[in-house]
C-alpha cells in the first residue's frame, strides 16, 4: 500500500511536469 502510494505520487508529479510543458507548446 505504502509502495503504491509513493509510486501513485511519483507519476502524479510527473504527469503535472510533463503536462505543463506539452500544454504551451500547443498553444503555440
Amino acid at each position: 500500500m505504502l509502495t503504491s502510494g509513493l509510486v501513485w505520487t511519483i507519476w502524479a508529479d510527473n504527469d503535472v511536469v510533463i503536462w505543463h510543458h506539452i500544454y504551451p507548446n500547443m498553444l503555440l
